[in-house]
This record gives C-alpha cells, structure tokens and sequence, in this order.
C-alpha cells in the first residue's frame, strides 16, 4: 500500500490506537507542540514505519534545506521531509507519530495516504498539539484548551461554551477533518504561551501539554528533561523581571488579570479565550523583552532538552517490543495471534 510519494516499511507492524500529527508551518508558539514530538521521539523506544518523498509535496523556496558549514566547508545539507514513526509510551500503549514540515502541495492525496494508512493501523483518534500566544504570564500555570473533529464527547467542555473562530487551516486540523470522513475522531490540545515568549522556545507549555494529553486519553509520557527547561527558563525571566521595576509591575498586572479573569468557576477556559484575543500590544511586548536573549536562551533550553543522542530518523538495531497496555484491556487488535 503505497502512493508514488510514499514508502512504506512492509515489515512493520505499525497498528496503534492513537495518531499524533505535528507537521511545522502553523500556528506553534514558544514550539510547544514541536518539544512535544522531540520529547516522545528521544525518549520512547520508536520505528520508522514510512517516509514521504518530500519533492512531491514541498516548495523548496518555502521550506529550504538547511546547510552546515564547518571551517568554511559545507559539510551537510540537511533537506525536509516528513516521516511516521512508531513509539511505545511506558504504559505499553503503541502510538503512531506523523512528524515534519507542513505540505506545500497535494494536500488531499496526501491526506488519502494517512487516511488509508491511519485504517490499516487501526487509529481510533487523531491527536495534534500547539501553543498560542496569550496574556497569560509565565508565572501562572499555562491553559490548555481542546478543539474536537466528530468525537462523541467534547472532552469535557459543554456545547456552545467557546466563541466561534474562523482561521486558515493547518495541516494537522486538515488531516483530523479528512480522518473524520473515515470514522476517526480527531482532537488537538493548545497550550496558551505568553505573547511576549511566543517567538522563543517554551518548555512550560510543552509539559502543560504533555500532563493533559496524559490525563485526557490516560497515557503514561515522560517528561523527559524538558523539567530543565523549565527551571532555566524561570530563573532566567525572575532575574529579568526583579531587575526593572517597570517590568515587574506590568507582569504583576498581568497576574492580576489571570486571578481575576480564571478564578474558580467552570467556565474558565472560555473567558480566558475570550481574554486572549485583546493582546498586548507592541509597546508593552517591547517593554518586557528589551532585555531578552531570544536566540541565546532559545539555544540554552534546546541544549537542555535535547538529548545527546537525537532521533535522526536512521533504523534502530533491534525492533521494540509491544507489550499490552497496563491501563486499559487490551484491544482485539492488539493480540499476539
């Protein structure tokens, strides 16, 4: 089973309950989805299950390699690509992880291939993620809200409680809706980030979303050394913001903002959304990030989150195990015979 554009691994057993899709080009504040992939893909036992011949589906003007130059020699030329990928969560619970650049071109035969693919596994629900800037601080733990294609349930959230959006497309919503078409529900988690953290990278994001995808569809993920991250992250922004005392009143009315506009009522997460669309504008952004090292602190945590050895999409020596999930009973499919 494949496209002209797809290689698929016939000596894999790919079948797994739960595809998670990040392709890059959307909507990512402070990479809290991309972490998430990186995060699973460095510390999950994976396989590679199939690749996506890139020159059929990427503008290379849009999405040019990348090109390594070590003593004024080229060295490497790195090219995108997307790829699926097999991991096992520690819970023994197999999950497919469809990774890389956004197509430019052939959207829907491209989406028929994960259609088709998604079947043969037995996917039964579609899963993206992604952060959004928001007037969240970073001191306040970060929201996540849930945008659901044809489930049963609105995992948790009662009809009519979020305001109506119309936006461009991403991918990964593209590719919940057509999976729709086929019978598999799709659902994306999105972390609220700090305007003023959108464009660097976001380890408490990550992990917001790493614990709700662990509650919502009962997954045991780590965490991995994203927690790092996190404390340099923090201890950075305290340095910064204890040393300006225009800064710290303005995080501070910020703060005020989110205890007030959360507080303890159930419908929270709409009038956070609602107060999110109101932004800082460019002058208070300006404000709080005069100080920032983006490109040195981005660099830091990616340092720290990444491990030494980084997933490179080569084959592993030896294939993992697929042992039963311990949290659930274990699915038809899922039986050794």
């Amino acid at each position: 089973m494949s496209s002209s554009y797809l290689k698929l691994k016939d000596d894999v057993d790919f079948r797994a309950p739960i595809l998670l899709t990040h392709l890059t080009g959307a909507e990512d504040a402070g990479d809290a989805g991309e972490l998430v992939v990186k995060q699973l893909l460095t510390s999950l036992p994976s396989t590679r299950v199939a690749t996506f011949d890139y020159d059929h589906l990427l503008d290379y003007r849009s999405n040019r390699p990348r090109v390594r130059v070590k003593d004024g020699k080229v060295v490497e030329v790195q090219t995108p690509g997307i790829a699926l990928d097999l991991v096992i969560e520690d819970g023994g619970t197999p999950i497919l992880i469809l990774h890389g650049s956004e197509p430019d071109l052939g959207w829907k035969g491209f989406a028929k291939d994960v259609q088709k693919i998604a079947q043969d596994a037995g996917v039964e629900i579609a899963v993206s993620v992604m952060g959004i800037p928001s007037n969240i601080p970073h001191t306040r733990p970060p929201l996540v809200h849930t945008q659901y294609v044809n489930a049963d349930e609105p995992m948790g959230l009662e009809d009519g409680e979020l305001p109506d959006f119309e936006f461009p497309s991403s991918a990964d919503t593209y590719l919940q809706y057509a999976l729709s078409k086929v019978g598999i529900d799709g659902v994306t988690f999105i972390a609220t980030v700090p305007y003023y953290l959108a464009r660097m990278t976001n380890p408490l994001a990550t992990i917001a979303l790493l614990d709700h995808m662990r509650s919502m569809l009962e997954l045991n993920l780590p965490t991995g050394n994203a927690d790092l991250g996190v404390e340099l992250i923090k201890e950075y922004l305290k340095g910064v913001f204890d040393e300006d005392q225009e800064k710290a009143e303005l995080l501070g009315h910020m703060e005020h903002m989110y205890d007030e506009t959360i507080g303890d009522g159930d419908d929270k997460i709409a009038r956070i959304l609602e107060r999110s669309q109101q932004p800082l504008d460019e002058e208070q952004i300006s404000e709080i990030t005069a100080d920032f090292d983006m490109d040195g602190l981005t660099k830091d945590i990616q340092n720290f989150i990444s491990r030494t050895s980084i997933h490179s999409g080569e084959e592993p020596e030896s294939k993992p195990t697929r042992p039963k999930p311990r949290h659930r009973a274990p699915l038809p499919w899922e039986n050794d015979d």
